[in-house]
């Protein structure tokens, strides 16, 4: 590929003409949201690669490893015969269907061209799929529905200025979807029922920012997620009438409204989202309020109904250190029982669970009555690991259990040291679609047979590229990397990826390569940047600082608030590793990070300004204050337990803002943004971006055009990872 400046890119990106048809309007027309700082005249940085061969070389495996096309988010049709997925096989994500056979065959677009879809579902009767999708790289999503087909293409919700979607599910009424709706006006958010069918929309929760997690199958209960960061937990909601008495619509004003939600064509499309408010009857309370009366210790998230809606399962904290899966049972006359851990590891959180219903003989070999099956997906050293177990239904406590009781270990499925983000289960329980990545491996989609516990099947790859892009063309030389511990500040200890290029030898150039969340944890899963600055010849360490999950509530709580200045010194104690070990020479580190990992990375540059060659900060915040003016009222109203209220904690937060410490020998520092960023708004890096040629520090900025939070399209990848590639290369030399 030839060389491109960042001028070419921009040029590139703003002629998308991103528009959609078929009653959605013209996405490049949507408002600009929040008016944010004017730019400096022509703040990109120079792409033109450094004056040396060896980068030079190295530059068609930074961009095949960018560029490469993964596939995700799986989504198996009822009748296990079809599979929905998303894709970025065009450049961009797009909605596809493979059938789910031997036979090989790509898949076939199903979303409009133009939209950069999120998430799908299928309809319980396979007529429908729900997806997401991001208008113009927004984190504000759009509800939409398709046809299997391709054909009937709707927009159901989200498109007001502010407004965004959060994905829920179908529901038990015919082509009924849940979901929650913010009107980003303010911090909430409110659980809402669509007919796909007739566009009518009610809403039948609010009251602070609820998640929707599960509906029963009668209509009458559902249960929803609330809560700040870190103290999230459930509410069960008994609902008036089933499904919001969508069956018992009247003629007068409800009609009305009902038809002007439908009634919007490419003209007026863009309004706010109508919705009929029937929460007058619903009565919601904490989930877990037996056990936890003040709340203290009542952490909790993806609850769902059991299959016959007499008890209900989540992934739970309660007071310990590790996520688990509990149940509590739920009575006739509404009162709930007392909650029971079900499953649990001393050694791992468990990511993400299904519990089906035993099967029909003939489907799954399972001699054991009254149990239901549970799909566990742990998450073990960094790496998933998948474990199947029966569990008994509500009123069978005391009943013995053939295979397994309850508490006791099922089957584990071996799948190497890999990472399974997202995975849909068959109905039946016989089979899965797993989106797996590996350090080598972006992420694909594998078919995985299972049978009851006690006879689990491993993991067999697709036999043909049915889903997704073909295998992807990568380079050789791609790094798998180790885990190392070294000592932290505290006297604890940091856990860390390290990547080692092909053929270094003694101290050299690396970059500490912080992630984001930071409730977010480094796993061995495909990293571009990881391995493209190995493909350009530097050393990479990807540290779990404080407040990284995956090793315990404690450690996740680590940096909150005002321990977050002693958790900044995991960064120092890296670079110390780093050079204790002989892996790099000091004054040859650079450091690099996204989200919060780039706020992490302008911290280290102001806190250490000798220990670093050079840095770089991808959407980073920079200003604390400026962070929660300007991102999303709900973002700011959930991050408050993270960082600090602005209101009470105003010179906590200013003393914690990295840009307060910009002086004039800060290491050279780029800024890169997505211009389309609400999460942590691009404010933040042009902000930043100012103060520091002001001080007369190294300053330059990539901002990309029509990208958000995160860069998922290809050419905006590949320029992302040129501009940090080629600027940790230049100034570690």
């Amino acid at each position: 590929m030839a060389a491109r400046t960042a001028g070419d890119v921009v040029a590139a990106q703003r002629d998308r003409g991103r528009s959609v048809t078929g009653g959605s309007t013209r996405q490049s027309e949507r408002p600009t949201p929040r008016a944010v700082p004017t730019a400096p005249a022509d703040p990109f940085v120079d792409l033109t690669p450094p004056d040396d061969p060896g980068y030079a070389t190295a530059l068609p495996a930074v961009d095949q490893i960018s560029g490469v096309a993964g596939s995700w988010c799986p989504a198996i049709s009822p009748d296990g015969t079809r599979l929905a997925y998303v894709t970025d096989r065009s450049g961009l994500p797009r909605l596809e269907i493979a059938p789910l056979s031997i036979r090989p065959g790509p898949g076939r677009l199903v979303s409009l061209p133009d939209q950069e879809v999120v998430s799908v579902a299928w309809s319980p009767d396979g007529a429908w799929l729900a997806y997401l999708v991001s208008p113009s790289g927004l984190i504000r999503s759009e509800l939409h529905a398709i046809r299997p087909d391709g054909s009937d293409h709707r927009v159901l919700a989200g498109t007001g200025e502010w407004e965004t979607v959060f994905a829920g599910g179908w529901t038990g009424r015919p082509h009924t979807y849940a979901f929650s709706l913010a009107d980003g006006r303010g911090p909430n958010a409110d659980i809402c029922l669509v007919d796909v069918v007739t566009g009518e929309i009610r809403r039948v929760l609010d009251g602070g920012f609820l998640a929707l997690t599960s509906m029963s199958g009668d209509g009458r209960r559902l249960l929803a997620r609330t809560g700040p960061r870190g103290h999230r937990h459930l509410l069960l909601a008994d609902l008036d009438s089933p499904f919001g008495g969508f069956d018992d619509l009247t003629a007068g004003a409800d009609r009305e409204l009902a038809r002007r939600a439908t009634a919007r064509d490419a003209t007026e499309g863009a309004g706010p989202t109508v919705v009929l408010d029937v929460t007058a009857g619903t009565r919601a309370r904490r989930l877990l309020a037996a056990d936890f009366p003040d709340c203290d210790g009542d952490v909790s998230e993806d609850g769902r109904f059991a299959p016959d809606g007499r008890s209900a399962h989540l992934r739970v904290l309660g007071g310990r250190e590790r996520w688990a899966l509990g149940r509590v049972d739920l009575f006739p006359d509404g009162s709930v029982g007392p909650l029971r851990v079900v499953a649990a590891r001393a050694d791992a959180d468990l990511d993400s669970y299904a519990v089906s219903a035993r099967a029909s003989a003939g489907a799954i070999d399972d001699p054991v009555q009254n149990v239901d099956i549970a799909t566990l997906f742990w998450n073990v050293g960094g790496a998933s690991v998948l474990e199947r177990r029966a569990l008994p239904r509500a009123g069978n406590h005391d009943e013995p259990i053939a295979a397994a009781t309850v508490g006791a270990p099922g089957d584990l499925v071996d799948l190497g040291a890999k990472v399974v983000p997202g995975w849909s289960l068959l109905g039946n329980g016989r089979a899965a679609i797993l989106e797996v990545t590996a350090p080598t491996s972006p992420r694909r989609l594998h078919h995985l047979h299972l049978l009851a516990p006690g006879r689990t099947r491993g993991l067999v790859p697709v036999p043909s590229p049915v889903a997704g892009p073909p295998e992807p063309v990568l380079p050789e030389g791609l790094v798998e990397p180790r885990s190392v511990t070294y000592p932290a500040a505290d006297g604890g200890s940091v856990q860390a990826w390290l990547y080692r290029p092909d053929g270094a030898a003694g101290p050299g150039a690396a970059v500490v390569l912080l992630h984001g969340g930071p409730e977010s944890q480094e796993r061995p899963a495909f990293s571009i940047l990881a391995q493209s600055l190995c493909a350009v010849g530097l050393t990479v360490i990807a540290p779990n600082v404080r407040g990284s999950s995956g090793f315990g509530r404690s450690f996740m709580a680590a940096d909150d608030l005002d321990r977050r200045e002693t958790s900044f010194q995991d960064v120092p104690a890296t670079v110390d590793y780093l050079v204790g070990a002989g892996l790099a020479a000091p004054h040859r580190i650079g450091v690099h990070g996204w989200s919060y990992g780039g706020y992490l990375a302008l911290i280290a540059l102001t806190r250490w300004p000798g220990l670093f060659a050079c840095g770089s900060s991808h959407a980073g915040m920079s200003h604390l204050a400026g962070f929660f003016a300007e991102t999303e009222t709900w973002m700011a109203a959930a991050s408050v337990t993270e960082y600090g209220d602005p209101r009470t904690d105003p010179a906590m937060l200013s003393a914690l803002s990295p840009l307060v410490r910009f002086t004039a020998d800060m290491a050279p520092t780029l800024l890169l943004h997505g211009e389309q960023d609400t999460n942590v708004p691009v404010g933040e890096s042009r902000r930043a971006y100012e103060r520091l040629l002001a001080v007369g520090a190294t300053a330059s900025m990539l901002l990309l055009p029509g990208q958000g939070h995160t860069i998922v399209e290809r050419d905006a990848r590949i320029a992302l990872t040129r501009g940090v590639t080629s600027w940790h290369h230049r100034w570690t030399r």
